[in-house]
């Protein structure tokens, strides 16, 4: 029998991960702009096909604007309620409100809120480039409907590395002061080791 070399290195981890995540459920994600640190397709086709009759109303007042518009108010938003308010409450725009994500109800009684539950988009995203002043990036990035609320650097023993390292990486590497790490405004931070 042939000895076959297992890939221990840090991308076959984000490969493994990734893999593990789309079997329950998530999607890749499109990526996320680095000036709002959203995925911008993700949040506005989770909106377009939950509320298209609220979408319909925007559109007729903003016209090709539209989604712009979402993703500068759901910005400001995030800015001053932080992102698990956010997420909770939605927001409002030109009268209207628009729902970020859908909880679980407590009974199954009502088939509208489960299939409303349902339509959330958990997503996965690898290598995340998410500052406007260099190319550092994050290993993955986990996102409910289209906002970020987990950011993961990855360590691998089998390379010399572990959960120290990451973290000196999140301390030293890592500037507070970027949008995606503005713990009000976005992700809660964690780590994993293999």
């Amino acid at each position: 029998m042939r000895d076959l070399a297992i890939d221990q290195s840090e991308k076959a981890l984000e490969t493994a991960i990734e893999r593990d995540l789309l079997e329950l459920g998530y999607v890749k994600g499109f990526g996320y702009n680095r000036e709002t640190c959203l995925d911008h397709e993700t949040v506005l086709s989770f909106i377009k096909e939950t509320q298209a009759a609220t979408w319909k109303k925007l559109e007729k007042h903003f016209k090709s604007e539209t989604g712009s518009q979402i993703i500068a108010r759901l910005s400001k938003e995030l800015e001053l309620r932080g992102t698990l308010d956010v997420l909770r409450k939605g927001m409002d725009l030109f009268g209207q409100q628009i729902k970020l994500a859908y909880f679980k109800p407590e009974h199954t009684l009502s088939k509208q809120a489960i299939e409303r539950y349902k339509a959330n988009r958990l997503t996965v995203t690898r290598q995340v480039f998410y500052s406007v002043h260099h190319n550092n990036s994050l290993d993955m990035v986990l996102g409910v409907n289209g906002i970020p609320v987990v950011t993961m650097e990855l360590k691998n023993q089998p390379t010399g590395q572990n959960v120290r390292h990451a973290i000196r990486q999140y301390k030293k590497d890592r500037d507070p002061r970027e949008l995606m790490f503005k713990f009000r405004k976005h992700p809660i931070l964690i780590h994993k080791k293999s």
